[in-house]
C-alpha cells in the first residue's frame, strides 16, 4: 500500500529540499526536480506534512543535523525501498522526524487526522492506522512514527486512530488520573536497605542511578556516596547471581577502521550482518557511513534473574544509534525493571526490524547495553553483568569478502535470492576460518517472547 498520494509525497520531497540540506555525497540536493509538482494543491495528510516540514526549516540546525545523519545507519533506504523513491527523500523524512516533528507537533497531528488546538505534549506521534493498516509495526525510514498493532498500546506508541481503526472503540479507554508520588513509608532508608544495585518495589533506591532518576532515599549521600558499600557480586552490580544458563556464540558487526569495545551497539549473526551491509551499505560506492570491515566477537551472554524468571533468555533487541539507545519504547524502564540485558531479534519476526522477508535465513540482530558488559570474568547475571566478549576482535575486510568475485557488484547482486545469500554466508564463513580459530559454535536460540516480556 501507497504511504501517500504522489503528488503530496513529491511535495513534502519538495519542502525538504527548501532547508537547503547538504547530500551525504556533497553538494546540495536538487530541488529543480520537485519545482512544477511544488505548485500542485494539498493532497491529503502528507501534503500537509510538507508544509510543516518548511515552516520548520527556520529552526533547524543543518551542520549539526547532517552530521548525525551521516553516521546514522537507519538514515537512508535504497532507491527500491522508499515510497518517495530516492534516498536522498529518504534522509529528508528521517530528518523531519528529527527536527520538524519536535518543532511543528501539532500541525503534524493535524496532517494525520489530529487537532492543531491540542496540546503538543499528548504523547501521539505521527502517522495514521488507516493509510498504514492494522497489526504492522511503525516505520521510521517511512514516516510512520506510530504504531497499529496490538502491543503498541502497552509501549504507548499507538497512533491517533489507533482504536477506531483498529480496536474497535472510537477513543481509547480513558486513562485513571496519576495518583500523587505517595511519600517513602517509614524506615524506607540507605541505612534499612543498604547500598547497591536497583531494586524493583523499594520504595526508594540506594544505588548510584537513583540520583538520575530522583528516587533516592533521603540518606543516600550519607550513607552510600562518601564510603559505598562493596558489591557482593563480582559483576560489581545489582540483582545478585542469576540461575540462568549462559550461552556462548559469534556475534558479529560492521564497522568502519574506528577501533572501540562493543558497547551500547548492535551485532548480529553472520547473515544479519550481511543482510544489513547488502540492503543499507553497499548499496553507495564506497560504502556507506565509512565501513571498511566485518569483526567477529566470541561472546557469552546470562539474563538477569528477574527476566529469566519470566522464562526469557533475551530481552526485547533495541536500537543504539550513536551509541544512544532509541526503542522501540522507552529503554529506560525495562531496563531498570530487568537489568541491563541482551536483546535480540529474529528476522522471521519481523519486529522490531526488519519489518519485511529478508531472504537471509536465520538472520538475527542483537542490542548490547554498555552497562550490561561485565568488568572481568564470565557473566554471572548481575544487572550490569549480563555479558562478556572477546578482544580483539576477529575481522575481515569487505575487499577481501569480494576478492574472489572480481568486483564489489558481483560479489552482492541477487540479494534477494536464498542460495545466493547462502553462498554469500558460507563464504564469509569459510574466510574468517581461514584467518583465525574458529570454534563450532551454533547461532543461540533467540527467545524473546513479547507476551512473556
Amino acid at each position: 500500500m501507497a504511504l501517500c498520494p504522489a503528488v503530496a509525497c513529491l511535495r513534502l520531497a519538495s519542502a525538504l529540499t527548501s532547508l537547503t540540506l547538504p547530500a551525504l555525497s556533497g553538494g546540495q540536493l536538487d530541488s529543480a526536480p520537485f519545482a512544477a509538482v511544488n505548485a500542485e494543491p494539498s493532497s491529503g495528510g502528507v501534503a500537509a506534512l510538507a508544509d510543516s516540514a518548511a515552516a520548520a526549516a527556520a529552526t533547524v540546525d543543518v551542520e549539526s543535523s547532517m552530521a548525525v545523519l551521516r553516521g546514522d545507519d537507519e538514515c537512508l533506504l535504497g532507491e527500491d525501498q522508499h515510497p518517495l523513491g530516492g534516498r536522498a527523500a529518504g534522509c529528508g523524512v528521517n530528518l523531519l522526524q528529527r527536527h520538524a516533528v519536535a518543532k511543528a507537533p501539532a500541525a503534524l497531528r493535524a496532517a494525520e487526522g489530529g487537532s492543531t488546538g491540542e496540546d503538543a505534549a499528548d504523547g501521539y506521534m505521527p502517522g495514521s492506522c488507516s493509510v498504514w493498516g492494522c497489526s504492522r509495526s511503525f516505520s521510521w525510514q517511512w514516516g510512520q512514527l506510530c504504531g497499529c498493532y496490538p502491543s503498541a498500546v502497552m509501549w504507548k506508541t499507538q497512533c491517533r486512530d489507533y482504536h477506531q481503526v483498529c480496536g474497535g472503540g472510537s477513543s481509547p479507554p480513558a486513562p485513571s488520573p496519576p495518583p500523587s508520588p505517595p511519600s517513602p513509608p517509614a524506615g524506607a532508608s540507605c541505612a534499612t536497605f543498604g547500598c547497591g544495585g536497583f531494586k524493583e518495589g523499594q520504595a526508594c533506591q540506594c544505588n548510584p542511578e537513583c540520583v538520575r532518576y530522583r528516587d533516592c532515599c533521603s540518606d543516600y549521600s550519607s550513607q552510600c556516596t562518601s564510603a559505598p558499600t562493596p558489591s557482593p557480586w563480582p559483576g560489581g552490580g545489582g540483582g545478585g547471581f542469576s540461575d540462568a544458563p549462559t550461552f556462548t556464540f559469534y556475534v558479529y558487526r560492521a564497522q568502519s577502521s574506528a577501533n572501540y569495545p562493543p558497547k551500547s551497539v548492535n551485532v548480529a549473526n553472520l547473515p544479519g550482518v550481511l543482510w544489513y551491509l547488502s540492503n543499507e551499505v553497499v548499496i553507495e560506492n564506497p560504502p556507506k557511513f565509512g565501513i571498511t570491515r566485518i569483526l567477529r566477537y566470541k561472546v557469552q551472554t546470562k539474563a538477569p534473574s528477574r527476566l529469566f524468571a519470566k522464562g526469557l533468555n533475551f530481552g526485547v533487541r533495541y536500537a543504539y544509534d550513536s551509541s544512544k539507545c532509541t526503542g522501540p519504547g522507552d529503554c529506560v524502564p525495562m531496563y531498570r525493571r530487568y537489568g541491563y540485558f541482551v536483546g535480540c531479534n529474529n528476522f522471521k519476526d519481523h519486529y522490531p526490524f526488519p519489518t519485511k522477508p529478508t531472504h537471509y535465513a536465520g538472520g538475527q540482530w542483537f542490542s548490547l547495553p554498555a552497562e550490561g558488559a561485565c568488568a572481568h570474568g564470565s557473566p554471572t547475571g548481575a544487572d550490569d553483568c549480563t555479558y562478556s566478549y572477546s578482544w580483539p576482535p576477529a575481522e575481515v575486510t569487505l575487499a577481501e569478502l569480494v576478492a574472489a568475485s572480481g568486483a564489489p557488484a558481483l560479489f552482492w547482486k541477487d540479494k534477494n535470492n536464498e542460495d545466493a545469500n547462502k553462498a554469500r554466508v558460507n563464504h564469509a564463513l569459510g574466510i574468517f576460518s581461514s584467518k583465525y580459530y574458529t570454534e563450532d559454535l551454533p547461532d543461540v536460540h533467540c527467545d524473546f517472547d513479547f507476551q512473556k516480556f
